[in-house]
């Protein structure tokens, strides 16, 4: 059987639902390994740990295996996969590289009604810090589109996965995160408001720097508990 982890509070996760909070609180645990690859997940067990009803621990596994943290078996059932640390470096240097172009080129591009798109967007995220997770994804999608460039936008796609388990372990783990990516996106809009591409690529990578130097750690003390 296996004896679950000391997991990170569920009270503490940035959400609005149980559900959210629960997801919140697993990928956390796996992204610090606090449970290793190939461990099965047993629902009930964590359930226990968390103080939940086994609903939203069953939801949650499911989030969890489309952000490719969690694997089904017929059989085994829910198990933890493996995060490759080259793989996770890979995609943080082409995302690091291509998300702040496409933010340039919003700042060359975007419209008066995308800014003001994305204005609204914003507020929205403010007046809903709970749903920061949720909302940053939107207004990142409407920096993408402003952007104008269907083979950058195909790029980021493919490493969008990646990206959003990134964002959402590092607010899980950092929940100040909520916070400071609020005023990070407020240097974003600052920019774009000016037509300036180049405060807009440095406003995109110090947006992604923070979240993404946090997660890397992670990632590599669970690699070198691995290795011990």
């Amino acid at each position: 059987m296996m004896e679950s982890p000391v997991l990170p509070p569920v009270s503490e996760m940035v959400g609005r639902t149980v559900h959210e909070r629960v997801r919140a609180s697993l990928r956390l645990a796996i992204v610090r390994g606090q449970f290793l690859p190939g461990q099965r997940l047993h629902q009930n067990q964590l359930a226990g740990a968390l103080q939940v009803s086994v609903t939203p621990v069953r939801e949650a596994l499911r989030d969890l295996s489309a952000d490719g943290l969690v694997l089904f078996d017929a059989n085994r059932g829910a198990t933890v996969a493996s995060l490759g640390l080259d793989d996770f470096l890979e995609i943080r240097r082409l995302f690091e590289t291509l998300e702040p172009l496409n933010v340039r080129l919003a700042a060359e591009r975007v419209t008066d009604g995308e800014l003001e798109a994305l204005y609204k967007a914003q507020a929205e995220i403010e007046s809903n810090p709970d749903d920061y997770l949720v909302l940053n994804r939107g207004f990142h999608d409407r920096l993408t589109a402003a952007a104008r460039s269907a083979r950058l936008a195909t790029l980021l796609g493919s490493l969008v996965g990646t990206a959003n388990l990134v964002v959402n372990a590092g607010v899980d783990a950092m929940p100040e995160r909520v916070e400071q990516g609020i005023r990070e996106h407020r240097a974003i809009l600052d920019a774009l408001t000016r037509r300036d591409g180049d405060a807009a690529y440095a406003a995109a990578l110090a947006h992604l720097t923070p979240t993404w130097d946090a997660v890397e750690a992670l990632v590599r003390a669970t690699h070198r508990s691995a290795g011990s």
